[in-house]
């Protein structure tokens, strides 16, 4: 179970997703209450954009304030619904200024 869940941590250090969640999978299946192996796989989870399958690991992990946050998702993240608007740049500078 240990040397699961580090290979399954070495691969989300290096953005290998498909990795480290198999091997944090193996772990959990070994030792389903380990807080360690719950943390990674939630983790890994966040950084692909997988919201809802994070929360129930959050929450394995002892974060119920995160896995109440990340459960609340629904549909696809990063979505802007409403009215838009354009501003022209006034200066550009090193930072542009709007006014």
């Amino acid at each position: 179970m240990h040397a699961a869940r580090r290979r399954g941590y070495v691969g989300l250090l290096a953005n290998r997703f498909a990795a480290a969640e198999k091997y944090l999978k193996m772990a959990l299946a070994l030792a389903p209450g380990d807080k360690d192996a719950n943390y990674f796989l939630a983790d890994c989870y966040i950084r692909q954009d997988k919201f809802a399958l994070s929360a129930p690991h959050w929450q394995a992990a002892g974060e119920d304030s995160y896995a109440k946050w990340f459960a609340a998702v629904r549909g696809e993240a990063y979505q802007v619904h409403g009215e838009t608007a354009r501003l022209p740049f006034q200066q550009m500078d090193s930072v542009p200024l709007v006014c």
